[in-house]
């Protein structure tokens, strides 16, 4: 049973890493224990208004990331990905980061939740369009990307990431039924991939998401079983957000 302390505050987590390192299965495990809104659909959360302002609000950036649009002289993982991409993934991840910033301001959303748990949440919608969008090839467009960055990171109050080593992440999608662009690329191209997302994912964390108020806690899920890596972001939750079990 949980207990909330009169002094509840708002936690806004992202769980980062990529697949195979076990997301899915610690958050279908957090759902279970009452922690808040876990697996956070903007979607619902939003007003059909406020999705309609975030689009206004990003439309002219995307017409200049469309002009500036660039296929040559990336990996050829991104190249791959790019081409079997609409060219509407890109405006669909520049509204989620927009209208979460949107929808963090309002009062309402603040005192409604205990606590906003992201699976591929801000940090890594940002990762994704740095490394396989467009923005990097305009200074508009990358100036957004980094004002992005900067608002999320001060709303961002927790950075739990799950890691695991590149051979198991490998083997743990391949033996997914699911499909993957991992399972379409070469072994090359796959630890490629894998680096290229990680070393965003630090460029992000130590770049922007490095203030003393987020806390960020490293959990390697190649050690940890499932158990024991879901009681700890249970517990650094409710840390943080003054909520005690009994």
């Amino acid at each position: 049973m949980l207990i909330e302390s009169e002094s509840e505050n708002l936690v806004i987590c992202e769980i980062i890493g990529l697949a195979g390192v076990g997301k899915s299965s610690v958050l279908a495990e957090l759902q279970n224990r009452n922690l808040g809104n876990v697996n956070v659909s903007l979607s619902r959360l939003s007003s059909w208004t406020l999705k309609l302002v975030a689009l206004l609000k990003v439309l002219p950036i995307y017409f200049i990331i469309l002009f500036n649009r660039k296929i040559k002289n990336r990996p050829d993982y991104a190249v791959h990905r790019i081409k079997q991409a609409a060219l509407f993934l890109e405006l669909r991840v520049m509204i989620y980061l927009q209208l979460g910033i949107d929808l963090l301001s309002q009062d309402e959303i603040v005192h409604k939740n205990r606590a906003l748990i992201f699976d591929q949440g801000p940090v890594f919608k940002l990762a994704t369009l740095y490394l396989f969008g467009s923005t990097q090839y305009s200074p508009t467009a990358m100036r957004w990307w980094e004002n992005m960055a900067d608002a999320w990171a001060a709303h961002i109050t927790h950075y739990v990431s799950l890691t695991a080593g590149v051979p198991v992440l490998q083997k743990r999608v391949y033996n997914r039924e699911s499909n993957h662009t991992l399972k379409e690329l070469s072994d090359k191209e796959a630890n490629h991939f894998i680096s290229d997302y990680i070393k965003t994912f630090d460029l992000l964390k130590e770049k922007y998401f490095n203030r003393q108020e987020i806390v960020h806690t490293t959990i390697d899920t190649e050690i940890h079983d499932l158990k024991t890596v879901t009681s700890k972001v249970t517990e650094v939750i409710l840390t943080a957000n003054k909520i005690q079990t009994v």
